[in-house]
């Protein structure tokens, strides 16, 4: 990978870090004679999918302005007082006031109705920004992820249907369609044709596969000039605060942003920029990341993600740390006897799903969120008897499946209608308002009745555990993954427990120079997270003032 070839945002003399015209120092140098590579650069972002793809390309110089005109006058009216700012440079707070959608965060709400105007109203209208894109404006970083560019769409059943829109999946400038003419796929794909899921097409409202989507991805950073940004198959194991020692760095204008930040003016009181969260590496004892990863086996679908230890090690400074690596680690029940053989999780049963088609004995679902509803849909797919267990009435309007459309998902029309007993199936089961109380040896499950405190067993070969997911963050020290989330005592949760970060900035109240994106923040939906990446890059190119360059190029405009 060519790291050399990225720029730092600083010059510091003898510890330079870029390959700027007054030194000749060059960014990532690798060790001589050792298995070790380490790196310095501006930002360092842990997780590979859509939010770091989209967080990489605004780095790497490409930047967004207004169009002119939207089909809510009063944005139209506000973006166009600023007409030659971009949007990087626009006051998010100001600009989203007013506007609703199905995010909860105002920049993602903003991000996306620029981008999908009116599209919960069913309209697929084109995007009201334009790009362009300035090198000079480009940040150095590095993406670390331990799948390819998509990050957990690698690791998902590649048959399943999304539940957003194609469109709603794509990130500015290469669109899915577009994707899919280069690759010769057809723009309306055939789906496979089951009991509840007949070939049926929407020619302006399409769902990806998840495997298409993750092909997408791969393919938006080769397209984009990002791929030498991005290191994948490697495993983050453990971030440190590190400190510096250098000579203040040469200070001039940052290029996105004309005016000072209050906080870059006293450029001598080194406890003042720490306190106020500034982004100065060059001054004596101001914090950096260290970050530590090593290469990991190239595996699809993993249970437990397993070290290369033949491969080499990397470490990377950095003096911004981003958290994208969303919410890996499957959630537990906490019931006895979890941790036998027979419960599993989502990708232990893609593991062993023809096994289990062969046994021709019924498993049990735990859960009925999207995720719980995706495994039941396979089962049913691959005719595999199931008991579907799940806390909530089958009417729970809580419960996402029992709200969808019947008209564009199908399939899970279907299986509310089975979650509600208004449909009957030979190989499917429902247990609402149930509970597991413990599961026991030869694949016995009690079960426990909510309504009147019942208990009822039932025998499976298997039990696969879709009862949601927790940010896996044990890379962190303990002293500071302790500080990040809202409810310290609480695991980290995109809707009970997210990480304490400002809603416009996305950059952690505990340490100024951590930012966190996507389901970390408590966005779930592709569709969503790019807000959180729009203002943690705004934040950083704001916070970071800028350095001598090598040489300016020209803007260019990319329509």
């Amino acid at each position: 990978m060519n790291y050399r070839a990225m720029e730092s945002a600083y010059c510091s003399g003898d510890e330079c870090l870029s390959d700027c015209s007054d030194h000749g120092h060059t960014l990532g140098t690798m060790k001589e004679n050792t298995k070790t590579e380490e790196f310095d650069v501006e930002v360092a972002i842990i997780g590979n999918g859509p939010a770091a793809i989209f967080l990489s390309m605004l780095l790497s110089g490409y930047i967004p302005y207004f169009s002119g005109k939207h089909p809510d006058p009063l944005l139209t009216s506000k973006l166009n007082e600023n007409p030659n700012q971009s949007l990087l440079e626009q006051d998010f707070q100001y600009l989203s006031e007013g506007l609703e959608g199905r995010s909860k965060n105002p920049v993602a709400l903003l991000f996306d109705t620029l981008f999908h105007p009116n599209a919960d109203l069913g309209e697929d209208n084109l995007s009201t920004l334009r790009w362009t894109k300035d090198e000079s404006a480009a940040c150095s970083h590095i993406v670390i992820g331990t799948e390819q560019p998509g990050g957990q769409w690698h690791i998902m059943e590649k048959s399943i249907l999304t539940l957003s829109l194609d469109s709603w999946l794509e990130l500015p400038m290469y669109t899915f369609k577009e994707w899919k003419k280069m690759k010769g796929k057809s723009i309306i794909d055939e789906r496979l044709s089951t009991p509840f899921f007949p070939k049926k097409h929407y020619a302006d409202k399409i769902r990806a596969a998840a495997g298409d989507a993750a092909e997408y991805y791969i393919a938006y950073v080769e397209k984009m000039g990002l791929k030498s940004n991005f290191m994948n198959g490697m495993l983050v194991h453990h971030v440190e605060k590190s400190k510096v020692k250098s000579t203040p760095p040469v200070t001039t204008k940052n290029t996105l942003h004309s005016h000072e930040e209050e906080s870059h003016k006293d450029f001598n009181n080194t406890d003042s920029c720490v306190d106020k969260g500034v982004v100065c590496p060059t001054f004596n004892g101001c914090s950096q990341w260290k970050i530590k990863a090593k290469r990991v086996k190239p595996e699809v679908y993993k249970t437990q993600v397993q070290v290369d230890s033949t491969s080499e090690n990397v470490v990377i400074k950095a003096r911004n740390l981003v958290l994208a690596c969303g919410l890996g680690a499957p959630s537990k029940l906490g019931v006895p006897g979890e941790d036998l053989p027979y419960v599993m999780d989502f990708l232990q049963f893609q593991e062993r799903i023809e096994h289990i088609k062969s046994l021709r004995q019924p498993v049990a679902v735990i859960g009925a969120g999207m995720s719980g509803a995706d495994t039941a849909l396979l089962c049913l797919e691959n005719n595999i008897p199931l008991y579907h267990i799940f806390k909530q009435t089958a009417d729970d309007d809580n419960l996402m499946v029992v709200n969808l459309t019947p008209g564009m998902y199908q399939e899970y029309h279907y299986l509310a209608r089975l979650m509600k007993g208004k449909q009957k199936s030979s190989i499917y089961t429902p247990f609402s308002q149930h509970q597991v109380k413990a599961f026991h040896d030869n694949g016995r499950c009690v079960l426990l009745n909510l309504k009147d405190s019942t208990t009822v067993e039932i025998n499976v070969c298997g039990v696969i555990v879709m009862v949601g997911y927790e940010a896996d963050l044990n890379f962190l020290p303990e002293d500071i993954k302790k500080l990040l989330p809202l409810d310290p005592k609480k695991p980290v949760h995109n809707k009970r427990n997210t990480l304490d970060v400002d809603m416009y900035s996305f950059r952690s109240d505990a340490f100024p120079t951590l930012y966190a994106l996507g389901p970390l923040t408590g966005d779930n939906f592709v569709r969503f997270v790019f807000g959180s990446a729009l203002g943690t890059a705004q934040s950083i190119l704001k916070m970071a003032p800028a350095c001598p360059r090598k040489k300016r190029s020209q803007s260019i405009n990319l329509q």
